[in-house]
């Protein structure tokens, strides 16, 4: 453990920095005003002795000082969604799209309350060029938003024009997911490596994330009640949950749990069952389906047997029925079958063409290469006189001409 202690006059406060190699980060510990104050600053963001120095002046005096960089805000963004109760695994993520993405693009060093509007927009666009997927493009962007959030809150500036569609709503994206019936589910199912089959039937008969999926341990699963309660670090929203089991989800944990050493009904990587995954829908002829449309599919399903809509957002445990919506993706067979049940018929009859193709309103009249204009046409300055007795064109001024 490395330990520095530094004094700080203008703060009037003792600063000691010590470096946990174990836990891998910066522990910054200082004392004012009789009371003592910890905090944990992340290594990976780049935290020095230095950057505790204006870290600590930072909160002790935020009305007069200029704001702070992008990584002192992210890392104390970071630290404070943990406390509140952040999963470890969207804190990793948060963390990684601030390290490999949002610092280096917008710089470490920058000032939060210099980014404009127009440094949001060339991000987005940085990150379109880099042939980054939607999905992760608008997790790296939301993460982005919620650091400037998180700056405004503390009032250390205030809060840029966001760019329109920032980040992008996947669900508008027509082709960014694919919706895959239960009678594929099944089949899919069958080209799997047998090692992962369990853990895809617990998947395709819940609809419940992979990282909680993995996670599960035997202790959380009632099998009289047929359910598993989830604690809030196991769990995206970082509240607890309580997913119901159906007959197959059941046998697919009792089977898990047979062939697992431990606790856990799937001691597996995500990326080995990613890969799992691919080959299976590779050999099964299933294209461009993720994990993630395991859960779209589920919801999607269920509405279509007629489920209600809260009975799907309780399933799914989504905070409210508008998030529910945005899982919800129709099949195109389904709404084929769906404009089949208000059919209006009507006795159409072929009828032949008559007279000559009459071109769009408004367009002029072309002169063929060589030719002369047609018959009965005379040029008279700049106004064009048609036939006798039929009413005569309009110039460019909208004026029509005279046949005297």
């Amino acid at each position: 453990m490395t330990r520095r202690r530094v004094h700080l006059p203008a703060a009037g406060v003792a600063v000691t920095l010590e470096f946990r190699k174990s836990r891998g980060h910066w522990r910054l510990n200082w004392q004012h005003d009789g009371r003592r104050h910890r905090r944990k600053l992340a290594a990976t963001l780049g935290a020095s002795i230095d950057a505790a120095d204006e870290f600590v002046c930072r909160l002790l005096d935020r009305g007069t000082a200029d704001s702070p960089p992008m990584k002192l805000v992210g890392a104390e963004m970071l630290l404070t969604k943990r406390k509140l109760g952040l999963a470890s695994g969207t804190s990793t993520a948060m963390k990684s799209h601030l390290r490999r993405h949002i610092l280096p693009g917008l710089g470490a060093e920058t000032p939060v309350g210099s980014v404009t509007a127009q440094d949001l927009r060339d991000f987005r666009m940085a990150l379109l060029e880099a042939d980054i997927a939607l999905k992760t493009g608008n997790r790296i962007l939301s993460t982005l938003r919620q650091t400037l959030l998180f700056a405004q809150e503390r009032g250390y500036c205030p809060m840029p024009d966001f760019p329109r569609r920032f980040p992008e709503n996947p669900a508008d994206n027509a082709g960014c997911w694919t919706i895959v019936s239960p009678e594929d589910l099944s089949r899919l199912s069958e080209y799997i490596a047998p090692e992962y089959r369990a853990a895809l039937a617990y998947l395709m008969n819940t609809g419940i994330r992979v990282s909680s999926a993995l996670s599960t341990r035997e202790s959380w699963i009632d099998f009289d009640r047929q359910l598993v309660r989830y604690p809030r670090g196991a769990v995206k929203q970082g509240r607890p949950f309580t997913q119901v089991l159906n007959e197959d989800a059941l046998e697919a944990l009792e089977v898990g749990l047979a062939s697992s050493e431990d606790d856990r009904p799937f001691p597996i990587s995500y990326w080995s069952l990613r890969r799992a995954f691919v080959a299976a829908c590779d050999e099964a002829g299933v294209p461009h389906v993720t994990i993630k449309d395991l859960r779209h599919s589920m919801v999607s399903n269920l509405l279509d047997r007629g489920v209600p809509i809260h009975v799907v957002r309780d399933l799914m445990g989504h905070s409210s029925i508008h998030v529910t919506s945005l899982y919800a993706h129709a099949r195109d067979d389904a709404k084929v079958a769906a404009l089949a049940r208000v059919r209006a018929p009507a006795r159409l009859v072929a009828v032949a063409p008559s007279g000559p193709k009459r071109g769009p309103r408004g367009t002029k009249r072309r002169i063929p290469r060589g030719g002369s204009e047609p018959e009965g046409t005379e040029i008279a300055g700049d106004s064009v006189v048609g036939h006798l007795g039929l009413e005569p064109r309009a110039n460019g001024l909208r004026i029509h001409c005279s046949t005297n």
